[in-house]
């Protein structure tokens, strides 16, 4: 929840599309700041649940089939993605579609648990940490990496 109330604080009156919803709590809580929120996902019992326990105006809940992501060429501003995932294939696509719905000028945030982010400086070849920074880096003009650290709370700060 810390990743969602951050990027809150950067949804403020924007169209988002937020990728993984879970049970859908996050998606609830960016639609309290954003012009809209469409939660995706590929579990339809999540959709379902999602759709029946958030019922907000600026708010939808859609089934994401296939690879791809059923909105229209550069339709929203902001693209989140904090699914907690150890899947190793499939984001060359989800990158590539989620450049295809952003707007020109529009952001993505994504995050993905620490300890499934091998160093690049090791030489890991996986879609995770270094090959996904590099995959980022491929496909969008400005990247920013940043680290999230719990201790007696949470922080999410700059690697630079």
């Amino acid at each position: 929840m810390h990743r969602y109330l951050l990027a809150k604080t950067l949804v403020k009156g924007k169209d988002v599309l937020d990728i993984g919803i879970g049970e859908g709590s996050g998606s609830a809580l960016l639609a309290q700041a954003a012009r809209s929120v469409i939660g995706i996902d590929t579990s339809y019992t999540a959709v379902i649940y999602a759709q029946n326990k958030y019922t907000l105006g600026n708010l939808s809940f859609v089934l994401r089939e296939n690879d791809g992501i059923s909105l229209p060429s550069n339709s929203v501003d902001v693209v989140t993605f904090f699914a907690e995932t150890d899947e190793n294939s499939g984001y060359e696509s989800l990158i590539s579609e989620v450049k295809r719905v952003l707007r020109h000028d529009g952001v993505l945030i994504i995050g993905a648990p620490n300890n499934s982010l091998p160093s690049a400086e090791n030489g890991d070849e996986g879609v995770n940490g270094g090959a996904l920074e590099r995959l980022l880096r491929q496909n969008f003009q400005f990247v920013c990496m940043h680290d999230q650290k719990i201790c007696f709370g949470s922080i999410v700060a700059s690697r630079s």
